[in-house]
């Protein structure tokens, strides 16, 4: 039998919402989609945001002391903010805030407790994403990519396909995401391919699908799965329960990337 509710955990409960509201709650995704395609799927409004409120930097040309060389560069990577999916994402909060304030559907909260919240969620995630972006875009730059491809496919030679889907399931396993999986990674898949004269396609779908694989046994996705439900299971058992499934998958795109570089 649960225990009786407190004042503390009623807090928390969620209210209901009356049925002529509940269309409401679905306003901020709406907005979301709505205002990103009317804006990105035209082609004059396209341009339009992709000329203006950018942002980028000049980096000079570098050369590491094994002779690898980067020209330099004008406007590296540029950020065009009007065109970001971060500026919508903003957009559509504020504009769902706007329309549940309207139809009752705010339910006050301490600005406090609100920073708070978005502090917690965001440090778990985008400082990780920041830092592998570096770290990525240093070994890229200094050559040490390139190294590493080398070093690769010397030790693997023509088994290397056959290891490029582990490779994508490692890099999530230990991030625990697709993303940051194929930024540390996709690279040197790309490289290793243009050794080996395979075509990178092929080698970059068996990075980014086993990334996939991997990311379903990622510790930090089993652990974000568990607190979503409230807890109750240990994550060794979650792990064990997918385990099976995740290894037959990968085998499956290991066998898929093998296949593709037979037959192309």
């Amino acid at each position: 039998r649960p225990p009786p509710a407190t004042a503390s955990t009623r807090s928390h409960e969620p209210a209901g919402v009356a049925p002529r509201r509940a269309g409401w709650l679905v306003a901020p995704y709406l907005y979301l989609l709505g205002v990103a395609l009317a804006v990105l799927l035209v082609p004059p409004s396209r341009d339009w945001v992709d000329r203006h409120l950018v942002l980028a930097l000049d980096f000079p040309g570098t050369t590491t002391s094994v002779g690898w060389h980067s020209p330099a560069v004008a406007d590296y990577t540029p950020l065009r903010l009007l065109s970001h999916p971060g500026t919508y994402l903003l957009l559509a909060c504020g504009l769902g805030y706007l329309t549940y304030r309207v139809v009752g559907l705010w339910h006050r909260r301490p600005a406090r407790e609100l920073a708070r919240a978005w502090f917690d969620s965001v440090q778990s995630s985008a400082v990780s994403i920041v830092s592998l972006a570096c770290v990525t875009t240093l070994l890229i730059e200094a050559g040490m990519v390139s190294v590493l491809a080398r070093g690769v496919v010397s030790a693997t030679g023509s088994a290397y396909p056959g290891l490029s889907a582990l490779i994508g399931g490692l890099g999530s396993f230990l991030t625990g995401s697709t993303t940051s999986s194929n930024a540390l990674f996709s690279a040197l898949q790309a490289q290793s391919a243009d050794l080996l004269h395979l075509p990178q396609p092929v080698l970059l779908a068996a990075q980014t699908a086993g990334a996939n694989v991997g990311n379903s046994v990622a510790p930090v996705i089993v652990l974000i799965g568990i607190g979503a439900v409230g807890g109750g299971v240990r994550p060794p058992e979650v792990v064990k329960t997918v385990l099976l499934g995740s290894s037959v998958l990968l085998a499956t795109v290991t066998a898929m990337t093998l296949l593709l570089v037979a037959i192309g």
